[in-house]
């Protein structure tokens, strides 16, 4: 049976603008498009963050929300750097949408036609398809203005509700979910091999000479 959960409490930032790829490739240690890291400049984990394309130089960037505000600050941060020509990061603009939007992830079956699921985005909503947990099944993640409604869509439809702490469960065993950063102390990538496949294999973002 298909499953959804509602992950509402997910922190959620809007990155927009020309630059914007260029930025999250930067901030990041993805392709934009999934689970990756964002680091300080001495490689020390601030946390796992997905990032997905929402539009034309638009992304969503999902973080645990003991981190939010942390990473939102370090994002803000850089996002006003600025050399002898001016802003290095030009037009960037970062939205936290996570009081605007609602989110929910949805596990459809494994050979689940995606136009299917896609349907349910007749609500207003955002839609974005990542790959967060292991065996290879899709999770979709749609953001909606309206919560009630979409899970009164969802129930109806059949789909069995996860719990949050479920959820969370699965993205530990996945690697993807790291709440130790909310602690007084950061854990650089050397102590936590298993975040290593999180990384891409050019280095060329912020804490990359370090990993």
């Amino acid at each position: 049976m298909a499953q959804f959960c509602d992950i509402s409490g997910l922190g959620k930032l809007r990155v927009s603008g020309e630059a914007a790829n260029t930025f999250l490739q930067v901030m990041t240690t993805g392709d934009c498009d999934g689970p990756c890291l964002m680091l300080t400049s001495e490689a020390e984990v601030i946390d796992v963050v997905v990032v997905c394309a929402t539009g034309p130089d638009e992304y969503m960037l999902t973080c645990d929300p003991a981190n939010l505000d942390e990473v939102r600050e370090w994002l803000v941060a850089h996002a006003a750097l600025k050399d002898q020509r001016g802003l290095i990061f030009p037009g960037v603009a970062i939205e936290d949408a996570t009081e605007r939007l609602a989110s929910f992830a949805i596990f459809p079956h494994q050979q689940a036609d995606p136009v299917q699921v896609a349907a349910y985005a007749g609500i207003p909503c955002l839609m974005v398809q990542t790959a967060l947990l292991p065996g290879g099944v899709g999770e979709y993640h749609f953001m909606p203005k309206y919560k009630q409604q979409m899970a009164e869509v969802l129930e109806a439809d059949g789909l069995k509700q996860l719990s949050l702490e479920r959820y969370i469960e699965r993205r530990r065993a996945a690697h993807t979910w790291f709440d130790q950063a909310a602690e007084p102390r950061y854990y650089k990538v050397s102590e936590l091999p298993q975040l290593r496949r999180l990384l891409r294999n050019k280095h060329n973002f912020v804490g990359g000479k370090l990993v």
